[in-house]
């Protein structure tokens, strides 16, 4: 059984680094979400900012199909 309350703490604690790659609509849905739980949310989308973005990143949200065209394979 996963516990929440130790897992959310844990969160609290290392304040990770989330990548999103989601839609305009819904991005400062997306980073509140994850600053309420703690976390830190990254949501560049640049292509020249790939590396630099991820290179620390403890997590990925990817919300919409949208993204995926502009992707480049291998690049996720």
């Amino acid at each position: 059984m996963i516990d929440y309350i130790n897992s959310l703490r844990c969160v609290h604690q290392n304040t990770p680094l989330v990548q999103c790659i989601t839609n305009f609509v819904t991005v400062n849905d997306c980073a509140n979400i994850i600053l309420a739980a703690g976390g830190s949310p990254s949501m560049s989308q640049d292509i020249r900012e790939v590396e630099e973005s991820v290179k620390g990143a403890r997590g990925l949200v990817c919300k919409g199909k949208h993204s995926c065209a502009e992707i480049p394979p291998g690049g996720c």
